[in-house]
C-alpha cells in the first residue's frame, strides 16, 4: 500500500522517491472564526506557529514544514499581473502589465529546505519575507521560463488582480527560482 505522501505525490504528478515512504501528510481545518476578522490572518500565523513547533519538539521528527497544498498538486489560479520590465513607466503602473496564469501554494519559508530543492537563481525565503510589508515569491524554472525566456526574473513582481472596484493588491517580490518538483521526487 501505498503511504499517504506517496499517494499525494503521484496524484500531483510528481515521482516518489523512497524518502516518500518516511513522509506523514495531513491536514488542518481551521474554524471560520479563526480565519476572519481584522486579525484573522495573526491568529491563524499564531496557531500554525504553535503547532508546527510542537510537531519540531517530537524526538522521532525529523523536520516539519507546510503548505496550502501538497507540492507538485496546487491548483491553477486566475492570471496574475507581472508588472513591466523597465518601461520608463513609475514603479508599480499598470501600463502594459503582462498576465500569466500559473499553480499557486502558499509554502512556509523552510519547504524547499526540507524537500532538499535548492534554489538556482536569487535566494530562498528568508523570516522577513513572512511580513506582510515584504512579500516574497520563488518560482520554478518553467515559470520563469514562461515569463521571460532566457533571462533572470529576480527582482521581477506580481501580484493577483483585484476584484472589480477594490484597492489593487500588493506587489510580490519574485526572490528565487527553483528547478521543478518533479526532478527531487
Amino acid at each position: 500500500a501505498l503511504s499517504t505522501a506517496e499517494g499525494a505525490l503521484r496524484l500531483g504528478r510528481l515521482q516518489p522517491a523512497a524518502a516518500a515512504s518516511q513522509m506523514l501528510m495531513g491536514s488542518l481545518l481551521t474554524s471560520r472564526e479563526l480565519q476572519q476578522g481584522a486579525d484573522g490572518d495573526r491568529r491563524y500565523t499564531d496557531r500554525m506557529t504553535m503547532l508546527l513547533n510542537r510537531l519540531q519538539e517530537q524526538p522521532e521528527v525529523a523536520a516539519v514544514t507546510y503548505a496550502e497544498r501538497f507540492p507538485g498538486s496546487a491548483e491553477w489560479r486566475p492570471a496574475m499581473e507581472i508588472e513591466p520590465e523597465d518601461t520608463g513607466a513609475a514603479p508599480g503602473s499598470t501600463q502594459d502589465v503582462e498576465r500569466v496564469r500559473s499553480r499557486v501554494n502558499l509554502v512556509a519559508t523552510n519547504l524547499f529546505d526540507v524537500f532538499d530543492v535548492r534554489v538556482i537563481a536569487g535566494r530562498g525565503f528568508s523570516p522577513a519575507d513572512t511580513h506582510p510589508e515584504t512579500p516574497a515569491a520563488i518560482v520554478d524554472q518553467a515559470f520563469a521560463d514562461r515569463l521571460a525566456p532566457g533571462r533572470n526574473v529576480v527582482g521581477r513582481r506580481l501580484r493577483f488582480p483585484a476584484p472589480e472596484g477594490q484597492d489593487p493588491n500588493h506587489w510580490v517580490e519574485i526572490v528565487g527560482v527553483v528547478p521543478g518538483f518533479s526532478n527531487h521526487f
